[in-house]
């Protein structure tokens, strides 16, 4: 067979074994009914827009507000620029359990969905256990 025809061949079985070991790795969990992959804050987006579950797109403008006491900022940059002396280092924060998708805070990095018990916090925040994890000062 020429080997010019055998290259969109190898092109396709490619991408298909390229999406198949993604897949691998997207962990999906059960959600409310539902399964949901953790590995994508801005699906959240899907069902949180307020037509299947309670709307925090006000959330991904500037923070969360959520939390009527307090806001928090998501998708940013973390530590935040000219901050860093303020907040934890980063493999310090990823090994007690935070994710940081592409370098920021996002909804995934306090919400785990692998617990339960609402609000899905990736630990629990007594005396602000889990903001203290970044927050140093």
């Amino acid at each position: 067979m020429n080997a010019m025809k055998l290259l969109p061949f190898l092109f396709i079985l490619m991408g298909q074994f390229l999406f198949l070991i993604s897949s691998l790795y997207a962990q999906e969990v059960p959600h409310y009914g539902f399964l949901v992959y953790m590995d994508n804050p801005k699906l959240c987006l899907t069902c949180h827009d307020g037509t299947v579950a309670e709307n925090i797109s006000p959330c991904t403008k500037v923070s969360c507000l959520l939390d009527r006491k307090s806001s928090h900022p998501v998708f940013k940059k973390y530590p935040p620029t000219g901050k860093e002396s303020e907040y934890a280092p980063v493999f310090e924060v990823k090994a007690a359990g935070i994710t940081l998708t592409n370098g920021e805070v996002t909804c995934i990095s306090c919400h785990n969905l692998m617990n339960q018990q609402r609000p899905h916090l990736v630990l629990e925040d007594r005396r602000s256990r889990l903001c203290k994890i970044c927050h140093i000062r």
